[in-house]
């Protein structure tokens, strides 16, 4: 499976990864397949200081995206 493979691959925090099945995350709160809802209390990268799915992120990203998504650096 794609999470067997994901496990080949990544630098494990422990021998026993608790190998939680994340579906949705929201402020600081992580939620499994379950439904079952886990604080966040790694943060991750880009979430630490606002939480998963800030609004005012959302709303920079979204804006970023309105104006453009891409451009290109090189050259002139």
């Amino acid at each position: 499976t794609n999470r067997e493979l994901f496990l080949q691959h990544v630098g494990q925090t422990s021998e026993a990864p608790l190998c939680l099945d994340i579906r949705k995350a929201t402020g600081s709160r992580l939620i499994d397949a379950d439904g079952k809802s886990y604080i966040d209390l790694i943060g991750g990268i880009s979430v630490c200081n606002t939480g998963h799915r800030h609004p005012r992120v959302i709303e920079a990203i979204q804006q970023q995206l309105n104006d453009y998504l891409h451009i290109m650096v090189y050259g002139e």
